[in-house]
């Protein structure tokens, strides 16, 4: 009977098959789990995928060389940290490029790895490994699959850069000027005092308003100027986050590029290394064939005297 930590395991070990073998074994564990009443733990087997040529290279080198596949990990982290400093203007581009050089080569040192483990003749596919591998350094659900070892399919598109700008527009804030209220006048029994006096406080409210009225229409004119300088501020700097969005976006596409530069470095790398590895082959081939050609003339001779002595005798 297979409990459900041996069951993971008996799901590790399936997919570390080869591919002709896929199918039959986990149709075999399929049936072993619904005779043993197991019908969700089966229905979960029987759906299993079976890994493409190109996967299964890569579940394989989970297996044979986990210090890689941490390092290509490691060095995606580190990227994907760098890029968000680069876009947050926190770091320079040339340290981006270095972060991107130093995951590349943990790249070509899984794929150099890939091509060593399949036998000699077998079908490579360098340039989806390479996207795969691309894929699984800076997105944590695919690295995780490349770490169990337990892809079905490889990534068809490349991977890019993305960035996000936000910013806060100035808000301007309206002043409201509340004029003071006029002293209490005091009360003279006097009705001439009264009068002059109320002439005097009459007066003296037409020239305090008259000079209240002079304040708030400056304190008018100031906030309307006020108003007008950070409304040309806010264009100002709207006009600044255009140009920084324009040149980030160009950084952007600069970055996409380098990148598809990239992976058409190592794919040339990867094509040039399997060639050097064609010309060897041939060379022996050759070597051998021209050795062959001389045992047989050597062979041909001998039969020849052979022949005459025959006749001779």
């Amino acid at each position: 009977m297979v409990d459900a930590q041996e069951l993971e395991t008996v799901v590790d070990a399936l997919y570390a098959l080869p591919p002709t073998e896929f199918i039959g074994r986990r149709n075999e564990l399929a049936k072993a789990l619904r005779s043993e009443k197991r019908q969700d733990d089966a229905a979960r087997v029987a759906t299993l995928a079976k890994p493409t040529a190109a996967a299964w290279a890569l579940n394989q080198i989970a297996r044979r060389r986990p210090d890689l596949v941490d390092a290509l990990r490691s060095k995606g982290a580190q990227l994907r940290q760098v890029q968000d400093r680069v876009l947050g203007g926190q770091a320079e581009v040339p340290l981006l490029v270095s972060a991107s050089d130093e995951r590349r080569q943990a790249i070509r040192d899984v794929v150099g790895a890939m091509s060593e483990a399949l036998e000699t003749g077998a079908v490579r596919r360098t340039d989806e490994w390479v996207r795969t591998l691309e894929a699984a350094s800076v997105d944590d659900r695919l690295g995780e699959l490349l770490r169990i070892g337990r892809f079905t399919t490889v990534v068809l598109e490349g991977v890019g850069f993305d960035g996000l700008l936000a910013g806060n527009d100035p808000v301007p804030r309206h002043l409201s000027v509340v004029p003071p209220l006029p002293d209490p006048v005091a009360v003279v029994v006097d009705p001439v005092a009264v009068v002059e006096e109320a002439a005097r406080v009459e007066a003296a409210q037409i020239r305090a308003a008259a000079a209240e009225a002079a304040r708030v229409e400056a304190a008018r004119v100031a906030a309307e100027d006020r108003a007008a300088g950070i409304e040309h501020a806010a264009r100002l700097e709207a006009d600044a986050m255009a140009r920084v969005m324009e040149g980030r976006l160009t950084e952007t596409a600069a970055l996409e590029a380098c990148a598809r530069l990239e992976r058409s470095i190592i794919e040339a790398e990867c094509a040039l290394a399997q060639l050097r590895q064609d010309l060897a082959s041939s060379r022996q081939s050759k070597a051998a064939a021209a050795q062959m050609l001389r045992d047989a003339q050597l062979a041909l001779g001998a039969a020849k005297a052979e022949r005459r002595d025959a006749e001779l005798g």
